[in-house]
């Protein structure tokens, strides 16, 4: 379980931070085969960086680009992450993707 902090609250718009991942993944994104199987778990209130939970893989930071163009092979920007640990170090450390 994480433990947030500010700014990263639970999602209120879980299914819409879910459907917005699925839909900016590229087929040459590496999490692109897990497609449907994120949870949005924490979201950043001061830019757009999300945690979702990636069945059976951990963990994935992720930067939303909410851009209505076609998916890129750039964006969005991800880190996995593979515990729950993970997770929380970046809650704790105020990452920011630059």
């Amino acid at each position: 379980m994480l433990h947030l902090k500010e700014p990263w609250n639970i999602p209120v718009n879980s299914d819409a931070l879910e459907t917005e991942l699925d839909r900016e993944l590229h087929p040459s994104s590496h999490l692109y085969k897990f497609k449907g199987q994120f949870k949005a778990v924490a979201k950043n209130e001061s830019n757009d960086d999300v945690i979702f939970e990636v069945r059976e893989m951990g963990y994935a930071l992720v930067h939303l680009t909410w851009s209505k163009n076609d998916p890129s092979v750039n964006y969005p920007r991800c880190k996995m992450l593979a515990k729950v640990k993970d997770a929380q170090a970046v809650i704790d450390s105020d990452h920011e993707f630059n």
